[in-house]
This record gives structure tokens, sequence and C-alpha cells, in this order.
């Protein structure tokens, strides 16, 4: 809080509730700016003031407390704020009705610090402490170390105590005032201006019987005045504070010691911050600020988890002697008898101090004229040096740029020039001199010509960001990958250049086209391991349709033995022979296709048919293993688009590792059930579920991760290739264990409407 202006003798009531209302709004601002993180618990202060809110030694305090709070960035702290006015109202009964109205209020939001400030807030909690915050840790502050002491404070209990010296603020005043013989003492009539008066005779017991003393307590402000108006000039006057007049009036004490000081016809002393700058000589004295930021370090240091009964009980902040040199030259006396270290404030400017901005300006005038003359000469120069390290400089951007295979260009849009470094040149092989857009061009692949030209032209029309990748062929037919990036700078109305680099990309296509063979080759592997493990099942269905051709040719043989033919037998022996022979060779058709290396050849697909195709396959698989198999498939279910061949490489595995799952399953329960259905029209789903031992959490986390596998002779290829085969075609696999056991694979691919027609 500032201090009132020089030469402003009183204090006004309703500004002291204006800085009060501005600070309490500026602490909560502060605090509630800095919100608790999702995880931690806000923690809340609460303040307690034992008066009311216009006095200033608390105001000032709470301006410390905030000052110190914004220095050390605090957050997740909550500030609450209540007055207690036992000035005001002095009775047990406030007191009970108020400990009893901040236990509710405080009932659920609970407090983890109190701070009392003052003496009578220290009284107040400590009295009530059990029903206001039982077990809560509390600091106090602005309290006399005396007061704090006979309280006997539990050792939990730690806070800022005042230490108001009288007896070195006596000490001051008799330095300055060293024939003086007389003692006038202001105090107020109140019990709590009657405690203040009581410290003040304990401390200076020993002293005072030199000095004829008077008592000035118990009167009205106005009397007040009059009174000290008509005191010897030899007297030191000492202010306590004065919060009730003997009317039964209460305002400020700052306010009233003011004018009680300016209409002293001695000099006043107090060693009360408040006080000071309006109108008393000064004292032995420290700040309310520095109460405020005392107090904040302590409760900082309890939020964070530190023991209060470890901490000091009791600590002070450093005192030193204050003197308003105002109030010197008022009263005459000298600054050579002040005692060492001491701070004088308001001190009268110097001629210096008074027009050291004049004499700055002139100075400065006769030197700027010195300055533009040496400016010019090192514009010069520096434009000069400026130009050389310009060039320097694309020198060494050129030559990194060719270091990194990169072309750096250039695109005047109102002129259409087009600039390239030589490297860019070289890459590109741009051979024409000079080189325009056209030129450039001519030298891209035609399949990636047209992209190039309409991201230039974007780009000059409307500032478009350039990115895109592009071929070049040179003469020997080879063929070069080249990615394009480039931004528009604007000058006024719209863009004036495009600035951009050209980078060679060729060996990064070269290493995604190998990945993608040497993907293609893991999945021809993984194909050709399902066949192995099939090759008994193969076997069976070949063996089936052999077995019963030669039987049907036997019967053929003996039918046309006979004597009497007969035909029509013979016919549907042949008709049976033929069809036998079909199903032979569409088992092994399905093998050539399934084993068949190449690339991805997308088609329309009934998910349906290929279900239906796969499980011919498995059908001895099936049998043998003793799995029963219940199949619903959705009759207009709309087809989809992929690879035949790769898709039934998906549907392969996964049933054969759901049939895997069940291998411990008891035979009664080997059930796999097969399902399909549409989504909105928009997405055909397959769903294979089993019954067997399920996925664990950890299990289901890494099922599509390359070589991790549940199976104790599996390569952990499977699903990771089948995952990837299902997001080339646009789909999505999941693998989600069931409520009841087992395990459920869903394969939801987009629906493709010319695929519909598919049978």
């Amino acid at each position: 809080m500032m201090l009132k202006s020089p030469g402003r003798a009183t204090y006004c009531r309703h500004e002291w509730v204006a800085r009060a209302s501005g600070l309490l709004l500026a602490l909560g601002t502060l605090l509630l700016s800095c919100p608790a993180a999702a995880e931690d618990r806000q923690q809340r202060i609460l303040l307690l003031e034992g008066l009311t809110a216009t006095q200033p030694a608390g105001l000032r305090t709470l301006e410390g407390f905030k000052a110190r709070l914004t220095e050390k960035g605090v957050k997740n702290i909550e500030v609450f704020i209540d007055f207690l006015e036992l000035g005001r109202f002095p009775s047990q009964a406030h007191r009970r009705r108020t400990a009893q109205y901040l236990s509710e209020k405080f009932a659920e939001k609970p407090i983890d610090v109190v701070i009392p400030i003052s003496r009578g807030a220290l009284e107040f909690v400590m009295q009530y402490r059990d029903i206001l915050a039982p077990k809560v840790p509390v600091v106090f502050c602005c309290t006399a170390a005396s007061a704090a002491s006979a309280l006997g404070l539990p050792r939990d209990v730690v806070g800022v105590v005042n230490r108001h010296d009288w007896s070195k603020t006596l000490d001051l005043a008799e330095r300055l005032q060293p024939n003086a013989h007389k003692l006038a003492v202001i105090s107020g009539a109140s019990d709590y201006d009657r405690e203040w008066l009581e410290d003040l005779r304990r401390e200076l017991a020993l002293r005072i019987d030199r000095y004829e003393v008077r008592y000035l307590t118990g009167l009205t402000y106005d009397r007040f005045a009059r009174e000290v108006a008509e005191l010897p000039r030899d007297t030191i006057v000492l202010l306590a504070p004065v919060f009730t007049d003997g009317s039964g009036k209460s305002r400020p004490p700052p306010e009233t010691a003011a004018e009680i000081a300016q209409a002293s016809a001695a000099p006043a002393y107090a060693p009360i911050d408040t006080f000071f700058g309006a109108g008393i000589v000064g004292g032995f004295m420290d700040s309310y600020e520095a109460h405020g930021v005392a107090v904040a370090d302590i409760v900082l240091k309890v939020l964070s988890g530190s023991d209060p009964s470890i901490l000091p009980q009791q600590s002070t902040p450093l005192h030193t002697f204050r003197i308003d040199e105002r109030q010197l030259e008022r009263w005459g006396l000298s600054a050579n008898d002040l005692p060492p270290d001491s701070t004088v404030l308001f001190k009268t400017p110097t001629l210096w101090e008074q027009h050291r901005n004049a004499v700055l300006g002139i100075a400065a005038a006769f030197g700027l004229q010195s300055i533009v003359v040496g400016v010019l000469i090192a514009q010069v120069r520096r434009r000069k040096a400026a130009e050389a390290s310009l060039r320097e400089s694309e020198e060494r951007l050129a030559f990194a740029a060719a270091s990194a295979n990169v072309g750096i260009w250039r695109l005047d849009v109102s002129t259409g020039n087009f600039w390239i470094t030589d490297h860019g040149r070289l890459m590109l092989g741009l051979r024409s001199e000079p080189v325009t857009m056209k030129s450039l061009l001519d030298v891209v692949h035609p399949d990636d010509r047209r992209s190039l030209a309409e991201a230039m032209s974007l780009a000059t029309r409307r500032g478009a960001f350039i990115g895109g990748e592009f071929r070049v062929v040179d003469g020997e037919e080879n063929t070069r990958w080249f990615v394009a990036r480039g931004h528009a700078i604007a000058d006024g109305g719209g863009p004036a250049r495009i600035s951009g680099i050209f980078a060679d990309i060729t060996d990064r296509k070269s290493a995604e086209s190998e990945v993608e063979q040497q993907r293609r080759e893991v999945s021809h592997l993984m194909r050709v391991s399902v066949l192995g493990e099939l090759s008994g099942a193969i076997a069976h269905e070949l063996n089936q349709p052999l077995t019963a051709i030669l039987a049907y040719a036997q019967a053929a043989r003996r039918l046309l033995g006979g004597a009497n033919p007969e035909l029509g037998q013979i016919a549907g022996v042949l008709d049976d022979i033929v069809h036998e022979d079909n199903r032979a060779s569409e088992v092994i058709r399905r093998l050539h296709g399934l084993l068949r290396k190449g690339e991805s050849k997308v088609e329309a697909i009934s998910l349906n048919d290929l279900i239906e195709s796969t499980l011919k396959l498995l059908r001895s698989e099936v049998i043998g293993r003793g799995v029963k198999l219940k199949v619903v498939l959705e009759p207009d279910l709309p087809g989809v688009s992929s690879d035949p061949v790769q898709l039934q490489q998906v549907l392969l595995n996964l049933l054969v590792n759901a049939m895997d799952a069940m291998n411990t399953t008891a035979l009664a329960d080997r059930v796999l059930a097969i399902r399909t259905r549409s989504i909105d029209d928009q997405f055909a789903e397959i769903t294979i579920a089993d019954r067997g031992h399920g996925l664990t959490d950890a299990q289901r986390a890494q099922i599509f991760k390359p070589f991790f596998t549940t199976k104790d002779q599996g390569l952990g290829l499977g699903l990771s290739i089948c995952a990837k085969i299902v997001k080339a075609s646009g789909g999505k696999l999941r693998i989600e264990s069931n409520a009841d056991g087992g395990v459920t694979a869903s394969l939801m691919l987009p629906a493709n409407v010319e695929a519909e027609t598919v049978s």
C-alpha cells in the first residue's frame, strides 16, 4: 500500500474502504486465477482480521501477503477473509455466534490453515479453535510478543509477532530532543486501547520517572486535538493507537494519529508503521507489509508439509529507525543526532534532483549532433558489411543446401521470373537458360505435371502453401522422386514472391518400395505356413472325391459289360463322376489361388460367398477338432472391395486361431459362431466368436504387435499382417474378450455400392 502524498495530514475513511475493497478483490482474483491440477485437492486459507476492513494495519499485512504469494507463483490455494469486528462488538455472545457461524460456513470447505491477524483475532481463534477448525494449523500475525506469550500457545501454533519497541522509540526522541523534560502519552478508551497502553507502561516503567508524564487517554477526538495543541514545546509525545474515543466513536487509528500529530505543539513519535508519513517524526519500527511477507512464507512451509511444531514459534521482521525528514524541518531537529543506520524518507529534493531532466536534455542535445554524424558514418560501414555478409550467407546457404541434396528456388509473382540454385538445376536436369516455369514443368513426369502446376498457381493467386511429390525422368529414362515445399511472401495486396525447396527423395521412395515388397514376401510366407497346417485336411479332401471317382468308374464298367446295358444308369453314374471331379478341381483351384504370389488385385467381393468358400477349405479341420459351427449370414449383405486372396488369408487365420484357442475346451463347448451383418448400409461386418481360453488385458494390448504370440509354436506375425491387410482395404480389425469366455474377432469393411450386385 502506498503512503499518503507529502503534506497530507489526515486519512479519509472512504478512501480506506475503497482500498480495502480493491485489495480483497485483487487478492481473490490472484488466487482464483491459479486453478488446481485436476488430481490435487485445493488448499484453503482462512484469514481472520480482529477488527474491521478499514484498518490500515490489516490491509497492509494483506498487501504483503498477496505480494509474496504472487512472487512465489503459488497455485492450488484458495483464500477466505473474514473481519471479526471485536472492537465494535466485544461481547462473548458475539464471539460465540461468530465462531458458530464460521464453523458452519466452512463445513463444506474445510480449512487447511487459519491466520489470525491481531491480538484479538488470536485470542478468538485459541478460544474457539475446537469449534472453528479443530487440529488445523494456526499461523498468527500482528500480535505483540508479550500478548502471544501470555496466551500460552500450543507448540503447533506459530506466527509473526509485533514488537512495538517503545523503549528504542523513546531513545530516538531523546537523541533529537535531549532537553525535553515532559512526556505525553496518547491512548484511546476501549479495552483494546488499554491493552496497548499497558504494554507501553510496562516497557517504559523504569524510564519515565525522569519525566513529567501526562496521560491523555479516553478523550474525545476533538478534545485530543485541543489538548495536544497546548503542550509545551519541550514535550515528547508518544502516540499509541486510538481505536475508540471517550464518546464511544471508532475510526482508523492512523487517521486519528495524523490529526493529533498535525495539531500537536510538540514532536510526536510512535513505533507503528501505519502512523509514519502523516505527521509523526518517526520511531523504531518494522512494516505491516513485512509481516504479511513473513506469515506467507510460514504458511507456504506448512502447506508443503512442514510440521508447525518444529518451526520457530515466534519470528519478527527486521526493525529500523525510520524518520520523516519533513518533520525534522518542521521542528528544527538535526539529522546529525539520528542513530546510525537510520532510514530517512520524504527528503526535500536537491537542485540536481529537481532539474535533472532539464540538465540531461541540454547535454543530450549537444551530444545528439555528434551522434548523428557518427551514426551516418557507421551506417555506411554497416551497409557495406551487411552486403558482404549477405553474399557470404547466400553462399553458405547454397553450399549447405547442396550438401543436403536440396535445391532452393524463388518465383517472382509480378514478373514471372524463376530462380533456382545451380545444384537445383543439376538435380532436376534443367539445361535451358534462363529457367522458367515452363522449362521446369517440361522435365516433370507427365502424370505429375498438372498437380505441380496447380500447386504453383494456387500459391501465386491465394498464397497457399506448396507441398507435394513429383517425378522427373532424365535422358536415360531413369526416374527420380522429388518433394516440393514452398510458401508465399505477401507484399500489400497479395503474394509478391514464392520461395521454397526441391529435395531429392528417391532413396526414401526406394526404401518404401522395398518395405512393401518385403511385406508381400512375409504375407506369402504366412499363407504357405497356413497351408502346411492344413495339409492333412487337404489330403483328406482330395482322397474322398478321388476314391468316389474310382468307385463310380468301376460301376460304369460293370454296367457296360452286361447284356442289356442300362444307358440311363450309365448316364447318372457318369454325372456323378463329373461332379466329384469338379469338386476335386475346385479344392485344388482354391489352394492354388491362396498360394499364388503376385500383386494385390482389388475386386468386388461377396463376404458371404467368401466365408462359405473358406469354410469348405476348413471342413475336415473343423470335423477333426470336433468344432460345431454356428453360421448366420445376412442375406442382403452389401458387397466390399478388396483383394479376395488376401481377405481369405485373413479369414483363414482368424478361424484357425479360434479353433486353436478351443483345443483345451470341452468338446460340448467347442462352438465357433460366425456372423455377418450390415451397419447403416455403410459397412459390412464379420464376427468370429470362440469359447476358448480368452485373452488377458495385457495380451489384448499387444495382440497386433509383430512377433507377439500366445501359441507355443507361433511366429507372432499372423494378426499383425491381417491388421495391415484390413487397414489397406479401408477397414478395421478388432479383438475383444467375451463376457462368458473366449474372444470375438470383428472384421469391418466399408460397403462398396458397385460391389452390392456380387453374388
